[in-house]
């Protein structure tokens, strides 16, 4: 069954960027905590129709990802 949410401005000085809550059903399905990233993609399927595609990213990943910004091999 969908979930619904609503969208909420990010910040007061916000005007494009938009927030909303990730339902607890996904919270606990996937063990997602306050700081855990998540990794969008849209896939357009028809005119007025998208998929968004968000996949949890590890905290294992989060560490190299931030390591290969800095330069470090090791």
């Amino acid at each position: 069954m969908p979930d619904t949410t609503t969208l909420q401005k990010a910040s007061a000085i916000s005007e494009k960027s938009l927030r909303t809550t990730v339902p607890v059903m996904i919270t606990r399905h996937f063990k997602l905590k306050a700081g855990d990233m998540l990794q969008w993609e849209i896939k357009a399927k028809k005119k007025d129709e998208f998929e968004i595609i968000v996949t949890p990213v590890k905290k294992k990943r989060n560490k190299e990802v931030e390591k290969n910004k800095h330069g470090d091999d090791g």
